[in-house]
């Protein structure tokens, strides 16, 4: 079985919008990206979590468009319609930390930002996401002009798992160390095999999602996740438990809308406290009910005060 990533077609499941849009970074890979909403809105960037595709931005980045912005759907490099570097040893084992790092991630946008001629920017990041916009706001200062963290961390979630830290992290080890000593062939059969379980009922009932999240939703996202190569899902695992903003997060001088879910496994209420209190112009709010999926279990309330938010920001400068 060859080493590289099957070819990934434009709406493949997952992928809603069509990706017009290509910039190439300077190591190779393309990044595929596209905007909704008016071309003279205030841009909002959408900052995916884990392997994700446009699977969580189904009901927010319409809503946003609606409302008059500019929003950036994009996809991370080895994800859906972007690739991967084009050098030798970036598939398979040779595929390391710094090549899907969090870090890397918010140069892509930030690359995506300078190709576009965007001057300013809102960041708005889901799960994983988030750490990628808090990067962003790092390495664009005086771009990013507001800040979106939906049921995000802004640190390692191996580390905030289910609550476990020590076990999250143990877990993490052995998943690697079992990546790394299971050959090419097999860990992809395994792979690809594993995401046939039944697993948006899985994680209902593991309670990462809540019962409300649509299973029509959830299908996309793992019909992608048995596409990707599994090498990709270990180094961006890495790259996740490499990161963190916590040293950035009483540095940070614009305004941060922080959601958390009231019973989110992943990351924790007390996870999006403790970034709130750290950060010195934030704003809380918390779905009692929601679990990490929030934004797909109540659209209305979240898209609602992710507008609030950012149509205030707005007004104010």
């Amino acid at each position: 079985m060859s080493d590289a990533a099957p070819e990934q077609t434009e709406l493949d499941p997952g992928v809603i919008w069509p990706k017009d849009r290509r910039v190439r970074t300077d190591d190779g890979a393309e990044l595929a990206y596209t905007f909704l909403g008016p071309a003279d809105g205030p841009v909002v960037a959408l900052c995916s979590g884990f392997l994700c595709p446009d699977t969580w931005w189904a009901e927010l980045a319409p809503t946003l468009a609606d409302a008059g912005y500019r929003v950036l759907v994009f996809h991370y490099r080895g994800v859906a319609s972007s690739t991967l570097p084009r050098e030798p040893g970036w598939h398979g084992r040779g595929l390391g930390r710094e090549a899907l790092s969090i870090e890397r991630f918010a140069a892509d946008l930030r690359t995506i930002a300078d190709h576009e001629g965007i001057a300013e920017l809102a960041v708005a990041g889901h799960s994983m996401g988030s750490q990628v916009a808090l990067e962003a706001y790092r390495q664009m200062p005086g771009r990013v002009r507001a800040i979106v963290s939906l049921t995000g961390p802004y640190a390692s979630p191996v580390r905030t798992l289910f609550g476990f830290r020590r076990a999250g992290v143990a877990l993490y080890a052995a998943t690697l160390a079992a990546f790394l000593l299971t050959p090419p062939p097999v860990l992809r059969t395994v792979w690809r095999q594993a995401w046939r379980l039944p697993i948006p009922q899985m994680a209902k009932l593991m309670g990462v999602v809540a019962p409300r999240c649509p299973n029509e939703r959830l299908d996309t996202f793992v019909d992608h996740g048995a596409w990707v190569d599994p090498y990709v899902a270990m180094a961006t695992t890495s790259g996740m438990h490499a990161h963190s903003a916590e040293d950035l997060l009483p540095e940070i001088d614009v305004p941060v809308l922080v959601v958390v879910g009231g019973v989110d496994p992943f990351s924790p209420p007390s996870l999006g406290r403790h970034m709130a209190e750290r950060i010195p112009d934030a704003t809380l709010r918390t779905v009692p009910r929601g679990s990490h999926g929030a934004l797909l279990e109540y659209p209305e309330l979240v898209n609602g005060w992710v507008l609030d938010f950012l149509d205030a920001n707005r007004a104010r400068r």
